[in-house]
């Protein structure tokens, strides 16, 4: 079986890298996540002790992270800034109200098909395409698998600020609410539509209109 997938996938051309910047931002915005990590845990120990020797210690922490992540925030943002791509794009997603800065660099560097996809390859590789799950007769109701967590979980605030500012948004989340929906169902259903959203401005070079959702 394994032979005959290789076989059946050998003349795939292979997917190109990203470009240097997209890279670079990548490392960037993982580096980001891994420092707010270190001082979202450092923060936990602070309200665990008493001790003022260790709370200092903590603090003392906890203030060389906030320095670092300061500076890698101001890298992220000369990188973008000073690249016309990523400049581009990142002004393009903004346009869509819900999508702040923080989002912006997030679907940038972890989403960097994003414009070169169509709509059902772009949800897949987020994780909130329906999939159908079939055993013989058997067929399970359609649920999300998969993709890329660090950036759905992004998506998911991006997704409730969207449908508390954006008309579109608003309406889509309202008219699914109607119909009875539960709440986690409309907000993954909300991402799907943002994200295919974001796709199709990238892909058209087209700030947010309502006309692309």
């Amino acid at each position: 079986m394994l032979a005959r997938f290789a076989a059946f996938i050998a003349d795939e051309p292979a997917r190109p890298l990203p470009a240097p910047q997209t890279q670079a931002l990548a490392a960037l915005v993982s580096r980001l996540d891994q420092l707010g990590d270190l001082r979202q845990s450092e923060s936990c120990r602070a309200q665990q002790t008493d001790e003022a020797c260790v709370k200092a210690s903590i603090g003392a922490v906890i203030e060389v992270l906030d320095n670092q992540i300061g500076a890698i925030q101001q890298a992220i943002d000369v990188l973008i800034a000073s690249d016309p791509c990523l400049s581009e794009k990142a002004g393009l997603l903004r346009s869509c109200k819900g999508i702040g800065p923080k989002n912006a660099q997030m679907i940038l560097a972890r989403l960097p098909e994003i414009g070169t996809l169509d709509r059902r390859k772009i949800a897949a590789l987020v994780g909130v395409a329906p999939i159908t799950c079939k055993s013989g007769s058997s067929i399970d109701r359609a649920s999300i698998a998969g993709g890329r967590k660090p950036l759905r979980d992004t998506l998911f605030m991006a997704a409730l600020s969207a449908s508390s500012h954006n008309p579109t948004f608003i309406t889509f989340r309202d008219r699914l609410k109607a119909n009875g929906k539960p709440h986690k169902l409309i907000i993954v259903a909300v991402i799907r539509k943002l994200i295919v959203t974001l796709n199709a401005m990238i892909k058209a070079k087209t700030p947010f209109k309502p006309a692309l959702t």
